[in-house]
């Protein structure tokens, strides 16, 4: 019993860390970052109610702050890459801007994937047994904080590295003395 829930849970933290290192391939080192600090965040958070609410900690609450971290890194990779995709069609846009349209884009989809996701682990919560009640009551903390941390960590993180590169930073000055630079998406003005 212990060996296989062992064995899940090192198999879990092994794709983690395979995730962590597909990121900086795929997005590049300046997207990592928060991605990381978004986890740690999560996770934080996470073990932080855990405790407070005096709960204890077992086989089970190690895989829910597992699944958490595969959760907040999904949220996060999916605004991650409108904003990747974004940044040639908004060319004279400061980073910033090109942020705020991508979590437009993508807040929708989030909230409803975090609401759809917590409805059943509620119900686990609610109806389940006690190792089943432990394991729901860390995953509603960490998928709500993970909802938070893509949009409210790992995305303003984003940006303030992002902005310090010299193109961005000579697209941030431009907007700032042109009063009449607005969004664009694919070279049209978005409307406000």
């Amino acid at each position: 019993g212990h060996q296989v829930a062992f064995d899940a849970c090192w198999g879990i933290i092994v794709s983690r860390v395979r995730i962590v290192f597909y990121i900086p391939l795929t997005f590049g080192a300046k997207y990592s970052i928060p991605v990381i600090f978004a986890m740690l965040h999560d996770i934080i958070i996470t073990v932080g109610v855990y405790s407070i609410a005096f709960k204890e900690v077992s086989v089970a609450t190690v895989a829910a702050v597992l699944t958490v971290l595969g959760y907040s890194i999904y949220d996060t990779i999916i605004i991650f890459d409108r904003v990747r995709e974004n940044v040639p069609l908004m060319r004279r846009q400061p980073f910033a801007t090109i942020v705020n349209v991508s979590l437009w884009e993508t807040i929708r989809r989030s909230l409803a994937t975090t609401f759809i996701t917590l409805l059943p682990i509620i119900a686990l919560e609610i109806f389940g047994g006690a190792t089943l009640k432990d394991f729901a009551f860390a995953l509603i903390v960490g998928v709500a904080s993970g909802a938070y941390s893509s949009i409210f960590i790992a995305a303003p993180l984003l940006t303030i590295w992002k902005e310090r590169e010299p193109e961005f930073a000579k697209r941030k000055q431009f907007a700032s003395t042109d009063g009449d630079v607005g969004p664009t998406v694919g070279g049209r003005r978005a409307r406000g």
